[in-house]
Parts: structure tokens; C-alpha cells; sequence
């Protein structure tokens, strides 16, 4: 997922940020303009672009991201730079099909229990306890949980697993109607493993991605909006209770800051409303 630097430089953000430099005036009245721009930025709508830049830049390589097939992949494509994470989307006959299915699979592969790791790293070597790991300074640790005839200057895989399993986090950035389309696979069995898995879900009711298309220039719009937008006003956050994941929601850019940076210690849904 790389974009060309020229064309990311050439964006703009969607709020001008404040002059940093009103901010140590001598002059009062520059002072007080700064704090007026500062919180006008910081209660600004979430819009699109802000919300997948959001995204990207909380997401680290230990974490993956997995990005529905909706309108908010594109403008990811558009806007964001380049940067050395894993990233998910699924493609088929129809690109919503099974993504929080695939994401489920994905939170529980990575966050496997670290001897798991180390045992699927090394099949034929002696296995390592995790304390007996964590309890060493950080090369020994990476030492020991290295397979044999991996030299010692390169970090094992074995290690940088462990590290994602124990902290990563898989966010799934995805329209409202791809949430819809695979409620089913919220369910986690009872007595099954809950993943550190956070989906956020843009929802502006519906499927404005086909907006863009040249029907709906000619079509009666009553008639667009109901084959083609097919409209929703589902409840998330009912929705979330009724599966037992955690859930909250962010209208404006502070809400949508402290929301993706909050520790995610289980499945959870951020409903985050946009404009059509």
C-alpha cells in the first residue's frame, strides 16, 4: 500500500491546523485566536480521509490491518504513504464477502499463545518457557527463542511473533454495509479464544461507494437509493451487545484520536459516523 509522495504531499488536511507560533504571541488576541482554531480542529466531523489516515498511522508493525472492500479503501489508496505494516482485503466475486470472518482468522492466528510460536518456529528443538524468555535481557531472550542455523545477528521470527502475539492488534477498517453483510461471524463460540480485534466502522448509511457510479446521474433518485444505496439504520451498538463485543463511537477527530489509541483488550466495535 505505498502512494506516490508527490501526490500525498499535494493533499491537504481536511481542518487547517493552527499557527503554532499564535500560540506564543506577546499579542492576547493571537493567543485566544490559536485556542479558537485548536478547538474548532479538534471538534471537526470525522471525514473519510481522516478517518483511514487515523487508522493508518495507529496501526505498527505488530499489529495488522485488515480493509474492507467499501469506499474508505480508496481513499486510503489515495492518501496514504508509505509504511511497513501488514495489509489485509479480501477480493472475490463480491469484495464484502467474509471479511470479519477473514479478520477474525487473522487476530487469532497472529495472537497465538507464545510457545505456539516458538514451537511452530522450531518443531525439532527444545522448547522454551515464556517466562524463561521475558525474564532475560532482550538479546538472550531473542537468542534462545532463535531456530537453530539462524545466525545470531538476525532478528528470529520466532521472536518478533511473540512480541505480536503478546501486544499486536488486528483493526478492520470497513464500511457499514461490509459489517452487515457478515454479522454472522461476530459470534465466537463460548469457551473459544477472543481476539484483540478492533473493527471501525464508517457508517454513513449505507453504500454511497456507488455515488461515483454513472447510474446515479440518471436514475430516479428514490428508486438509486433503494437498489443501489440500499439504505440501513441499524443499531451498532445493540448490534455489539447482542455478541458480546465492547463498543464506542467517534463523531469528531479528538473522539477518533482517543478512541484508536485506547488499549484494545478483546473484540470491540468504533462506530464512526460520515456524511454521505
Amino acid at each position: 500500500m505505498l502512494t506516490s509522495r508527490a501526490i500525498v504531499e499535494a493533499q491537504h488536511d481536511d481542518i487547517a491546523p493552527p499557527n503554532i507560533e499564535a500560540a506564543r504571541s506577546v499579542d492576547i488576541a493571537e493567543r485566544r485566536d490559536y485556542r479558537v482554531a485548536e478547538l474548532a480542529a479538534l471538534r471537526a466531523p470525522v471525514t473519510r480521509r481522516m478517518l483511514v489516515l487515523a487508522a493508518w498511522r495507529v496501526t505498527w508493525p505488530h499489529d495488522r490491518l485488515i480493509i474492507g472492500a467499501s469506499r474508505l479503501i480508496r481513499d486510503l489508496d489515495r492518501s496514504a504513504p508509505g509504511k511497513k505494516i501488514s495489509v489485509h482485503s479480501n477480493r472475490g466475486l463480491a469484495g464484502i464477502d467474509g471479511t470479519i470472518a477473514t479478520a477474525a482468522g487473522i487476530a487469532l492466528a497472529s495472537q497465538r499463545p507464545a510457545a505456539s510460536l516458538l514451537v511452530a518456529e522450531n518443531p525439532g528443538g527444545s522448547l522454551h518457557s515464556v517466562e524463561s524468555l521475558t525474564a532475560r535481557p532482550a538479546g538472550e531472550a531473542a537468542d534462545a527463542a532463535r531456530p537453530a542455523g539462524v545466525a545470531a545477528g538476525r532478528p528470529a521470527r520466532a521472536a518478533d511473533r511473540d512480541l505480536a502475539a503478546q501486544t499486536g492488534v488486528t483493526r478492520v477498517l470497513l464500511g457499514d454495509l461490509t459489517l452487515l453483510h457478515d454479522v454472522g461471524s461476530l459470534l465466537f463460540g463460548v469457551g473459544e479464544r477472543r481476539p484483540r480485534i478492533q473493527l471501525i466502522v464508517g457508517n454513513d448509511g449505507g453504500g454511497t461507494i456507488f455515488d461515483t457510479l454513472e447510474v446515479a446521474a440518471t436514475a430516479h433518485r428514490d428508486a438509486f437509493d433503494r437498489v443501489m444505496m440500499t439504505p440501513q439504520n441499524v443499531d451498532l451498538a445493540a448490534l455489539a451487545a447482542a455478541y458480546g463485543w465492547a463498543y464506542s463511537k467517534a463523531a469528531t477527530r479528538s473522539e477518533l484520536d482517543s478512541a484508536l489509541t485506547a488499549p484494545v483488550t478483546g473484540p470491540s466495535i468504533l462506530e464512526v459516523p460520515l456524511a454521505r
